[in-house]
């Protein structure tokens, strides 16, 4: 288990950022900054989409998720990375991905931003880990189609879009009966940004569930097991909405048992490494010189599991 910590580094570049409204809330995930990686245009049902194709992977709630493929297409198949949007599971759109989609996608790997029911008075945050996995599972069902290497699936997940993608590697789907193989509703592999892998401590997941839910079900880090996928967690020091200490104590469950998990904590940052420490929950100023870093953790990540080529 590895825990490092960074400098701020002088600017290298002006903060570039994919506003929805007038704020950056707190809802937005972590994105590479280049300028070319934000020119995806927002998903509009029936009209051209130029740069990914989108694919409806459950008809019953007609969800969808979006294919970026390689920019240097092969016919050797590739591996992929799902990627879950944050939000704290009420609201977000797989639009605030685009541009970290077409960032992997310009690195090797197909990215594929994902769509989830959002929790309001008949959906919970249940529902959303089971969209999670029918996305696993309608990926690899497809795999050959879209040119993907369906034993190498990596999940990319941002505060609750961080505890959806590893409850499906740990706490698996809430419709699987008992003795059920869910491999194929999981991640091979795990990057969570400031995720809330401890839903016990949180009373907002547990008032989305609903009155007699058990948090714990869905709860990523109380479900550690062997054979959990390898994972990268990247958090801010200073995060009041999911604390450091859980990412921590994450990696420390997964090292024991037997598995391999890196911690990365930048210091003087809060949630999804804002700068704005005050107001971590609807406010966000992320630090763009640690967001470029953290991508290039990323990356590291993914070659040194042999997703991305040295």
């Amino acid at each position: 288990m590895t825990f490092t910590s960074f400098i701020s580094l002088p600017a290298l570049l002006l903060s570039t950022s994919l506003l929805l409204s007038n704020v950056v809330h707190a809802e937005q995930a972590i994105l590479p900054k280049p300028a070319q990686s934000f020119d995806i245009p927002r998903y509009v049902p029936g009209q051209t989409t130029p740069g990914y194709t989108p694919y409806t992977y459950t008809q019953q709630h007609k969800l969808n998720l979006f294919i970026f493929q390689p920019v240097q297409s092969t016919s050797t198949p590739k591996p992929a990375i799902l990627l879950f949007h944050s939000g704290g599971w009420v609201r977000g759109r797989p639009e605030w991905l685009f541009g970290l989609a077409k960032q992997f996608a310009e690195d090797g790997l197909v990215a594929i931003p994902v769509q989830y029911r959002l929790s309001d008075a008949n959906t919970t945050p249940a529902d959303a880990l089971n969209d999670a996995c029918e996305a696993f599972r309608w990926v690899r069902a497809h795999a050959g189609t879209l040119n993907i290497d369906a034993s190498r699936i990596a999940g990319w997940g941002a505060s609750a879009g961080g505890q959806l993608v590893a409850a499906t590697a740990t706490a698996g789907c809430p419709s699987d009966i008992a003795g059920e193989n869910t491999a194929d509703a999981a991640a091979n592999a795990l990057i969570l940004v400031s995720a809330s892998v401890d839903t016990e401590q949180s009373a907002h997941y547990s008032r989305l569930l609903g009155p007699g839910a058990d948090a714990w079900r869905f709860s990523p880090i109380a479900h550690i097991r062997q054979g959990t996928p390898p994972t990268l967690h990247i958090a801010g020091a200073e995060d009041t909405v999911a604390p450091v200490s859980t990412a921590q104590l994450y990696c420390e469950k997964v090292v024991a048992a037997h598995g391999h998990c890196q911690a990365i904590v930048y210091p003087g940052v809060g949630h999804l490494l804002t700068r704005n420490l005050v107001d971590q929950r609807s406010t966000l100023d992320p630090d763009p010189e640690l967001e470029l870093a953290a991508y290039g953790e990323q990356k590291k990540f993914l070659r040194d599991l042999g997703y991305l080529q040295p």
